[in-house]
């Protein structure tokens, strides 16, 4: 009984290490995805207001420009890099360069989230999650 007790000793502290690797590891990637979606989430909604925002409110001739710069700010904010969205603008009715009041914009701001780390150490690019945000306003009557 003795020599059994001996031959089990430190048994205890590798199963520990092993168990940590196996199940903290996963945990850990899944938590940083699950972060920077929600980080995507919420930098889609705020990108497309603020971007809406601009096309109601900018000079004559100059929205569409200002859109996607504010968008592209906004979403950098948050931590979303310049290849990871698309921006859509469209006014109703007629053309974002031309303001008329009643003039609804409407932005749409889609945001793929790829898996992380990924990239980095084996050069993959996978997307696996999609966010988008749609926002309007409306051209103030006076």
């Amino acid at each position: 009984m003795a020599n059994r007790l001996r031959e089990d000793r430190g048994s205890a502290v590798v199963e520990f290490l092993g168990l940590t690797f196996v199940l903290l590891v996963p945990l850990f990637y899944v938590l940083l995805f699950v972060s920077q979606a929600q980080a995507a989430a919420y930098g889609a909604v705020a990108a497309a207001d603020q971007a809406a925002r601009a096309a109601v409110s900018q000079e004559q001739g100059t929205a569409g420009a200002s859109v996607h710069a504010v968008a592209q700010r906004t979403l950098k904010d948050y931590g979303v890099l310049a290849d990871m969205y698309d921006v859509h603008v469209q006014c109703d009715p007629g053309s974002c360069l031309e303001r008329q009041p009643g003039m609804v914009a409407q932005v749409q701001v889609r945001v793929e989230v790829p898996l992380p780390v990924l990239d980095q150490l084996f050069g993959i690019t996978a997307a696996p999650v999609t966010v988008t945000s749609d926002a309007r306003h409306r051209v103030p009557r006076f």
